[in-house]
């Protein structure tokens, strides 16, 4: 049933009768026996073919904005970043890595050139890290029997 609300929440928009249609072809494709989150995303994906999606509410679709990391299930020592953010910045954002990337690759030794992907990460990393500072202060609690001393360490700024 979950997956059946979600269907339905995205065809409230719509009249009744091309909502149906819309439906129709949903069920006939099998999106009811879908997850809830698999079903809307068919939903949705039909609607915006077809010309039909729920226009959005600009505050909302900035809420939806956000960058969030989760390890990497095959690998220990990976991490995948999510980033949610508006198409065109998506596509420009898509373009300057791409640019750095074949950047990297033409400077590559020949026949020792990274995966594209290994480039691709490259290009992303140094864009974000091109003009970032990080600043570290450190904290240190020392604890002896009777007394307690806290001792900030001065910050320590790496460019």
């Amino acid at each position: 049933m979950p997956a059946v609300r979600a269907i339905l929440h995205e065809l409230q928009h719509l009249e009744p009768e091309v909502a149906s249609g819309i439906e129709a072809d949903l069920t006939k494709a099998g999106a009811h026996r879908l997850g809830a989150d698999a079903a809307h995303a068919r939903a949705l994906t039909l609607l915006h073919r077809q010309g039909l999606a729920k226009p959005r509410d600009p505050d909302e679709t900035a809420r939806e904005h956000a960058v969030w990391f989760t390890p990497h299930l095959d690998f220990d020592a990976l991490t995948q970043l999510h980033v949610t953010l508006d198409t065109g910045d998506a596509v420009a954002l898509d373009a300057v890595i791409e640019e750095r990337a074949r950047s990297l690759r033409e400077n590559s030794p020949p026949g020792a050139a990274p995966p594209a992907g290994s480039l691709r990460v490259k290009a992303l990393l140094d864009l974000a890290l091109e003009n970032s500072r990080v600043s570290t202060t450190l904290h240190l609690w020392l604890t002896y029997p009777g007394c307690h001393i806290e001792k900030a360490a001065p910050r320590f700024h790496a460019a």
